[in-house]
């Protein structure tokens, strides 16, 4: 049985996510480090859901 739960970045990824549909285009995210201290997280973390929105063309 496979109880694992979500990783971390996928929720802030999911979470930027959100937040970026509301935004106009070309509207700026915070940093790394805000977003870190903000989801309680590393930046490595916060990085990760970084890079996956731009690998999908979300973010540049």
């Amino acid at each position: 049985m496979n109880d694992l739960a979500t990783p971390r970045y996928l929720e802030i990824k999911q979470q930027l996510l959100d937040e970026i549909n509301g935004k106009p285009v070309n509207s700026p995210i915070a940093s790394e480090r805000e977003l870190a201290i903000r989801f309680d997280a590393s930046r490595m973390t916060v990085r990760n859901a970084i890079n996956e929105l731009v690998e999908e063309g979300v973010l540049y």
